[in-house]
């Protein structure tokens, strides 16, 4: 969120992120807010309106050094810049969206830009284009994403668990990759799953390459030979 300043009467002027939502001014020209003697002012506080428009009153502790003037050039032509507004109130405007309102799909698509680098991950755009059961889909989704509640999912959201090896073979941490593909106790049953659906190769190091490899053929292989043995009764 950020401020939309339109008179200025919420706004504090040094301390809020109103004209870069980065940092304030106190942040971007600390020199001059350690002399000025409105620091914690609003914007309203920091001038008047006359016939001409808004205009700044400065008050500053002292007269500024000369290696300062540079500085201060460049910060009145930014406030000079900016536009208040005596007939609109201050509020606050979602950035996630260019018409300031916020939205549900607007915060989704900015977490995803902060975790993917801007892009959703190949292998979530084309699982949830899967024309499989939804109940498999979500999952999937779940289990490549670390959502299922095996011990080691657990312990990350400091649940106490006492033993974290996995129950069907104790040589191993029970994480989603040992569980469900590499167990000694699982490979047999992905095994003969392949086998009788004639898949054929070697297991993924990856979840999430393993899931969009085999999970479309399986339930189209499962399909082909209901419809098979449904044409032979």
């Amino acid at each position: 969120m950020r401020w939309k300043v339109g008179d200025g009467e919420k706004v504090r002027f040094w301390t809020d992120k109103w004209i870069n939502q980065q940092e304030s001014l106190a942040e971007r020209y600390p020199r001059l807010f350690i002399i000025s003697s409105q620091q914690n002012h609003t914007i309203r506080q920091m001038g008047t309106q006359n016939d001409t428009g808004w205009e700044w009153n400065f008050s500053w502790r002292r007269l500024l050094f000369d290696n300062e003037i540079d500085t201060a050039i460049s910060f009145l032509r930014e406030v000079e810049g900016q536009t208040i507004q005596q007939q609109q109130i201050d509020i606050w405007e979602w950035i996630g969206d260019s018409s300031g309102i916020y939205t549900t799909r607007s915060a989704y698509n900015l977490i995803w830009e902060e975790i993917a680098g801007g892009q959703k991950e190949d292998w979530s755009m084309e699982l949830w284009k899967a024309k499989i059961p939804s109940k498999i889909v979500v999952f999937a989704w779940r289990l490549c994403r670390g959502r299922l509640p095996t011990k080691e999912n657990l312990r990350k959201r400091n649940i106490q668990i006492n033993n974290m090896l996995c129950l069907f073979y104790s040589g191993a941490m029970e994480d989603e990759s040992h569980l469900f593909i590499h167990c000694i106790k699982i490979q047999p049953i992905w095994w003969e799953s392949m086998s009788w659906m004639n898949i054929k190769g070697a297991f993924p190091f990856s979840l999430k390459q393993h899931f969009m490899q085999h999970i479309s053929i399986q339930i189209e292989g499962l399909r082909a030979k209901r419809w098979r043995y449904w044409w032979l009764q």
